[in-house]
């Protein structure tokens, strides 16, 4: 199956490279590489979690010297690690709550994670005892931070006509939010009708998959179903949902007439 929002494409596999917790900068780090949320959820309760979450140190140490990750310097901060280990969404979101990280690189690297492909590899790592992530979000999980990340965004008004940078997706690919939501078969047709409503012009707005020139609807209709290891009804859904999608792309003038109604109220 075609996988192109794998993380940090140019390098070293993300599913191999592996943070030490000796390589944590602050406590919060040292939690969130052990993956003990409760205890990071009560610490963050007290002033000095609430700092930690705040001075931006790079909790998880993953600009140490000698680390293969490719970073831009602005994701040194708690919001981004919670995010790279797949924190639950209750600490995620406590730490958004103090954290003051609105960057839309946020909402794209959510976007670019597909849950069902990082548990097969999850579970395919622990029978060759490979170096992995510990944990994978569930589609419920993902679509509530998708939400967060997507309220975020409204408050902020970011821009939706962004495209997402080199360092989240290959950059044989120029998408925006909108078409990163068509493409992801785990993101629902909910998640892509609000940012349809969000952002109607991106519907129409050029889009590259592996640097072939196409729109948003002709993204959505190539989204990749599971491979039939997985569950029939598994591939069922996904199916129904890359279909709503494609519907939902159909209707661009429709979505343009609502949004102008809206702003004349």
């Amino acid at each position: 199956m075609i996988r192109p929002f794998h993380y940090h494409h140019a390098l070293d596999d993300e599913d191999n490279l592996t943070v030490q917790v000796s390589d944590a900068n602050s406590l919060l780090g040292t939690h969130l590489l052990e993956g003990d949320w409760e205890e990071a959820l009560d610490y963050l309760d007290t002033p000095e979690g609430e700092r930690d979450a705040t001075i931006k140190n790079d909790p998880l140490g993953l600009f140490n010297v000698g680390n293969k990750l490719t970073l831009p310097k602005t994701k040194n901060g708690a919001v981004f690690a919670a995010l790279y280990v797949r924190a639950p969404f209750p600490l995620i979101k406590k730490i958004c709550d103090i954290e003051e990280d609105t960057d839309i690189s946020n909402l794209m690297y959510a976007l670019s994670v597909i849950p069902h492909e990082e548990q097969q590899r999850l579970e395919e790592s622990q029978q060759r005892k490979i170096p992995y992530r510990t944990r994978y979000w569930t589609n419920n999980e993902h679509t509530l931070i998708l939400n967060l990340f997507l309220k975020e965004c409204l408050q902020q008004k970011s821009s939706l006509l962004d495209k997402c940078p080199s360092w989240i997706i290959p950059s044989t690919f120029a998408v925006t939010p909108l078409a990163m939501a068509a493409y992801n078969p785990d993101v629902p047709s909910s998640i892509l009708q609000k940012l349809c409503m969000l952002e109607p012009k991106a519907i129409g707005m050029e889009s590259k998959l592996f640097s072939v020139s196409t729109i948003p609807l002709i993204v959505a209709a190539a989204s990749p179903v599971p491979p039939a290891t997985f569950p029939m009804d598994v591939r069922d859904e996904v199916k129904r949902n890359r279909w709503e999608k494609v519907k939902l792309l159909m209707n661009k003038d429709w979505f343009e007439i609502v949004v102008q109604s809206s702003s004349l109220d």
